[in-house]
């Protein structure tokens, strides 16, 4: 719905329903993807109407959204555990820890309750591990395909 979302500072506001209680999160999305919403959905103007301001943006159930992801997916040749919207999650939560964001806004955005949950996600291999690798296998010749390895 259109209150869910704050155009100006890029900010959604999810209503999670998995702890005993409803909580909402707040988490901010890239600029360009904002602009799109409001401009697909006029989000300012529907916030000024108190009728539109609740309407849901799209008809779908989550469930079908999760479908919609999954074929998706599948075009996309993106298989395995990765090929789900737990994929996506786990990708985002990743990804901004390997950017620098601190791990206690990657906890607040995920909806962790504790932030052992969002270390887990420091352990997946960063920049710095890929980099190190690559020095690695240049210096050993690991870098280089077997055939490539004789023919030189």
């Amino acid at each position: 719905m259109p209150l869910s979302l704050q155009v100006e500072t890029g900010i959604v506001a999810v209503l999670t329903r998995k702890r005993r209680s409803a909580a909402w999160r707040e988490v901010p999305l890239p600029p360009w993807l904002m602009a799109e919403l409001d401009s697909h959905f006029e989000i300012a103007k529907a916030q000024r109407d108190p009728l539109l301001s609740y309407k849901r943006l799209w008809p779908h159930h989550r469930v079908t959204g999760w479908s919609i992801i999954k074929d998706i997916m599948m075009v996309s040749q993106i298989a395995g555990r990765a090929a789900c919207p737990r994929g996506f999650r786990h990708s985002f939560g990743v990804g901004t820890l390997q950017s620098g964001v601190p791990l206690n806004m990657v906890q607040r955005w995920l909806g962790h309750s504790r932030m052992s949950m969002t270390a887990i996600y420091t352990a997946a291999c960063g920049p710095e591990d890929v980099a190190f690798m690559r020095r690695y296998w240049q210096a050993s010749d690991l870098d280089r395909r077997p055939d490539e390895q004789t023919a030189a």
